[in-house]
């Protein structure tokens, strides 16, 4: 009868040999002081971690960990922050929204509507006369702990007297300045577009406010062609402010608007390893 006693012997041979081969190699990062969430099977909080390549090779305790620097490891303490595995959107529309992404205002953790009117403000001092300037989607009226409302036309023309200003609000309203209501063509005595509510105040004056989804399509319609450097740029733009939350992967959805230019500057930039 044949004993298997010598296949545990070989595993562990063959598992220590591995080891020996990861740990006698140097890392070429290190992240130590951080509070190093492992999201394994464990699940445990370490102090640091070595990579190498592409791959993490080890965690553990700051002494531990540093057995596995050599003369070329980046040596990084992140002084007491939390370090996650990169997170991954499972719902976006990421490469839609790269096209103007030079052009807009992100509102995104933003809870007092002063800061949203200031970042929107000093957005507006970098453009030139006549640059748009857009919040498309990614912000609520709730999200505002001081006023959970929107904004008036009033409001953005004193922002913006001299560039078309205009939010996106979901897929069911447009908030905007007079410059951009002028460029998509509504004045007070526009008739309601299709599928559009021009809303008014008791005076019969435009409130800046476009109701129904058509109005997205109709301020999308109205912000020009982006050149195709500046759109492979863009794409480098939203990728690094994705990556600045820990986000290094996205699930695009797709939807009404995707062009075929808009994947293009994403394959671009891949292309050119970028």
């Amino acid at each position: 009868m044949k004993s298997f006693a010598a296949v545990p012997c070989v595993l562990f041979f063959l598992f220590a040999t591995w080891s020996a081969t990861v740990f006698a190699q140097s890392a070429d990062t290190i992240l130590i002081n951080g509070k190093i969430v492992t999201v394994d099977d464990q699940f445990r909080t370490v102090q640091a971690v070595a990579i190498q390549r592409d791959r993490i090779v080890a965690t553990g305790g700051n002494d531990e960990i540093q057995k596995l620097k050599g003369p070329a490891t980046r040596l990084i303490d992140v002084q007491g922050r939390t370090v996650i595995p990169g997170l991954i959107d499972n719902h976006a529309h990421y490469m839609r929204a790269a096209e103007y992404w030079h052009r807009e205002v992100r509102l995104d953790g933003v809870t007092s509507r002063k800061s949203a009117l200031d970042l929107m403000r000093e957005k507006v001092r970098e453009s030139k006369p006549g640059e748009w300037v857009v919040v498309l989607g990614g912000w609520s009226e709730e999200q505002f702990t001081d006023e959970a409302r929107g904004f008036t036309r009033k409001e953005l023309d004193d922002i913006a007297p001299d560039n078309p200003l205009a939010l996106q609000l979901f897929y069911f309203r447009v908030y905007a300045n007079s410059p951009a209501l002028k460029a998509m063509g509504i004045e007070a005595s526009t008739p309601d577009p299709a599928n559009i509510k021009i809303d008014k105040d008791a005076q019969g004056q435009l409130t800046g406010a476009l109701n129904g989804g058509a109005s997205i399509g109709l301020l999308r319609s109205k912000l020009g062609e982006v050149a195709r450097e500046k759109a492979v740029e863009n794409v480098r733009l939203l990728m690094a402010d994705l990556n600045k939350m820990g986000i290094t992967a996205f699930q695009d959805q797709g939807g009404t608007g995707v062009l075929p230019n808009h994947i293009k500057a994403f394959q671009l930039a891949h292309d050119a390893g970028k």
